[in-house]
């Protein structure tokens, strides 16, 4: 038998108990975690660089033990694939809209009732209080994580064959809205043929006609290049759409404690971001829409008052659907907010 110093049996001795230590305690020998994230915007869009902004301060905040992948432009598919593919864990963020799982998640459907918010501040108060805080917190059941509200806006209608300046200009303009119930019920009530439609198919349907127009806030029109298929833009700031940004139930349970309080931090820091990012453009792309072409007007107020006439029985309908009790709360927290312009 070769013999062995006293030195070289400590060496060794030291190195099996290193070795079984990091067995022993993972935190000790982490690997990085890589994540993808998934959304739908353009690369001009604040949303888009409120993502890449998340990643640099996930990165920075777990000391580069979490690295954010982001995948925009909708190149992982549409918001519904992409929801249903954070719910499976095949991504492990998104951020985007809500409404493709509005017919499972009735609460959600809210968010399509005409004219629930005044304003965006107003908004953002509600989205970051209790009533905001529980939707999002019942997307565990869907193997979601809510992380927050990251930002949102309000909506307006555009469209390719005439100006809209009544309720009576909407009727039989064929037009997309989201794949939300609510939204379809309220729009064929304005005399709208509403067509529910993914977002990556509605620029080419509008391109060869089969849609006359669409809904949308005026930064996605622009980012989207819309004023190439749109002629008509009305402002009526009809419906007011959040984003939020959520995290895979598979992806998030992967983490230590110590990375979901800092992922967390990470996300409430974007939604700051990406609120402000969103407000600084909006204020300047209805001038930009107007220089590429297109005719801009606004509804008058006693036409905002008939659409809302009409859309009335829409709401008590829904109201009942999603719950009197969940609506009227819901209702007494904007109440709340609007108490505190």
């Amino acid at each position: 038998m070769p013999k062995v110093s006293r030195r070289g049996s400590l060496v060794g001795l030291a190195a099996v108990v290193c070795l079984l230590l990091g067995a022993a305690s993972p935190s000790l020998a982490q690997e990085t975690k890589t994540a993808r994230l998934g959304h739908s915007f353009a690369d001009s869009h604040p949303r888009s660089a409120a993502m890449k902004y998340f990643a640099e301060k996930v990165a920075e905040a777990t000391g580069g033990k979490v690295k954010v992948d982001v995948f925009g432009n909708a190149t992982l598919g549409s918001e519904e694939k992409m929801l249903i593919a954070t719910q499976a864990g095949t991504i492990d963020f998104y951020m985007g809209a809500l409404s493709p799982i509005a017919t499972r998640k009735k609460e959600i459907q809210i968010f399509d009732f005409p004219f629930l918010f005044a304003s965006d501040a107003e908004a953002a108060r509600v989205l970051d209080g209790p009533a905001g805080r529980k939707i999002l917190d019942g997307l565990a059941d869907m193997n979601m994580q809510g992380l927050a509200w990251s930002g949102g806006a309000f909506r307006n209608m555009s469209n390719s064959r005439r100006q809209i300046n009544a309720l009576a200009d909407m009727k039989g303009l064929k037009v997309r809205v989201m794949q939300s119930p609510m939204a379809l019920a309220s729009f064929n009530a304005m005399g709208l043929n509403a067509v529910p439609m993914a977002f990556t198919e509605v620029y080419t349907a509008l391109e060869t006609k089969a849609l006359d127009g669409y809904e949308h806030p005026v930064v996605d029109m622009y980012a989207n290049k819309m004023f190439e298929v749109q002629k008509y833009l009305t402002i009526t700031n009809h419906v007011y759409t959040p984003v939020a940004l959520v995290a895979s139930k598979k992806f998030w349970s992967s983490l230590s404690p110590e990375q979901q309080l800092a992922v967390t931090a990470a996300a409430e820091a974007t939604r700051t971001f990406q609120r402000a990012e969103e407000l600084k453009q909006a204020n300047d792309v209805v001038g930009e829409l107007k220089d590429k072409g297109m005719t801009v007007s606004t509804m008058p107020p006693a036409e905002l008052d008939n659409i809302r006439k009409a859309i009335q029985p829409v709401i008590d309908k829904n109201t009942a659907t999603i719950g009197t009790e969940f609506v009227e709360g819901f209702y007494a927290e904007i109440k709340k907010a609007r108490g505190t312009n």
